[in-house]
């Protein structure tokens, strides 16, 4: 009995001690958020540093009190549920439960709206560990920040080439140059190829891109197209009739051909670039936004406004494109649909057309500056 006594009473304090040395999470991450009741016009967009709020034209921005579920033992500050002005993004910092590492966060209610001109003009430095990139953003002539929906595969680049150990955001896939049409900005999109073997097993060839939507964090190197959110959080309340804009391309020399695609003939095949804007049902595309695999192909798809091939050429100067939407056969708009927010929109060009398949050709180089959306006479 005494045996035993001592076998409990040792278990016993074993436990104990595991108990009091378990370490502190070391987790900093905002995992899920709530705001008011039915003024969200899409599911909250968690980025991995940023959160958008896509609400209706009605809801007051100057008060609102979002709340945040943390990681474990983690704290924000300002505190969650606080009410805060939101006519522009305001900033919380996540503080993890052992105190040693902070994450801040940029939060943004955005009134649900659809543009319809993209000039490329602005810029944010976008931190990731010891390696900086490109965000493009759209700002107006006051330098405010109007548009900050533009995408990238920036951050899936960061991970592919995590040994190439780049630090010139100008190295990127995806960046701002200023090479403009106007003396201005532009966006600059070239395919690279990781220099890295053991990164090259993985992502041999990628692709610029620059797209309306997000890039999402949790990256399957076994599935990368997956990440590309086509069109996420993008409301289209009026549909436009045609897509046209600016553009210079230069092809690379060898075109790499990672997987090919059926029936496309790949024999003495260059390199091009792509352009496309593509209006979709929400409530019909899985999870309510399109990814690199079926961008051009989902059931979703109502209307596809995309340049042919032929027309996909090599310039040295800003060369103009137009690009008419049509509705795919047998699809139609619904007004009801329309009127309610449940048509999506993206946008998406890249420096390489089979770029979300590992195909292209090492520094293709697309400029795409000054896109405009035209809308009906009655929706301008």
């Amino acid at each position: 009995m005494k045996k035993f006594l001592f076998l409990l009473l040792s278990a016993s304090l074993s436990l104990a001690s595991c108990i009091q040395d378990e370490a502190l999470n070391a987790e900093a991450d905002i995992v899920a958020c709530e705001v008011g009741s039915g003024i969200l016009m899409r599911p909250a967009i968690i980025e991995n540093d940023r959160i958008t709020f896509i609400v209706g034209y009605q809801v007051d921005l100057t008060q609102q009190a979002p709340q945040f579920t943390l990681t474990a033992g983690a704290t924000i500050s300002p505190a969650s549920g606080t009410q805060l002005d939101f006519t522009t993004p305001q900033k919380y910092t996540v503080t993890s439960e052992d105190g040693q590492w902070k994450k801040e966060y940029t939060v943004t209610y955005q009134h649900a709206e659809t543009l319809s001109e993209f000039h490329f003009d602005g810029l944010e430095i976008v931190p990731s560990g010891s390696k900086n990139y490109h965000k493009i953003i759209e700002i107006n002539p006051q330098e405010e920040t109007i548009f900050s929906s533009w995408a990238s595969g920036n951050q899936g680049f960061v991970t592919a080439a995590i040994f190439d150990r780049i630090d010139d955001p100008l190295l990127y896939p995806t960046a701002s140059s200023e090479e403009g049409r106007n003396n201005t900005r532009c966006v600059k999109l070239v395919t690279r190829k990781p220099k890295s073997t053991l990164v090259a097993t993985f992502a041999p060839i990628a692709a610029g891109n620059l797209f309306t939507g997000v890039f999402s964090s949790d990256l399957n190197l076994s599935r990368p197209a997956e990440a590309t959110h086509f069109g996420e959080g993008q409301i289209c309340y009026y549909i436009p009739k045609s897509m046209e804009g600016y553009y210079k391309y230069k092809a690379g020399e060898s075109l790499h051909v990672e997987n090919p695609q059926e029936g496309v003939d790949y024999t003495d095949k260059k390199d091009t670039w792509d352009i496309y804007g593509v209006i979709f049902d929400t409530t019909v595309a899985t999870s309510g936004y399109l990814d690199g695999y079926n961008v051009l192909t989902d059931p979703s798809i109502v209307m596809l406004a995309h340049l042919p091939r032929e027309s996909r050429t090599e310039a040295e100067d800003w060369t103009h494109f137009y690009i008419p939407f049509e509705l795919l056969d047998g699809k139609e708009i619904d007004p009801e649909k329309l009127a309610a927010g449940q048509y999506g929109i993206a946008l998406v060009m890249s420096s390489s057309e089979e770029g979300a398949f590992f195909n292209g050709a090492e520094n293709s180089t697309l400029y795409v500056d000054d896109i405009t959306l035209n809308y009906t006479e009655d929706q301008e």
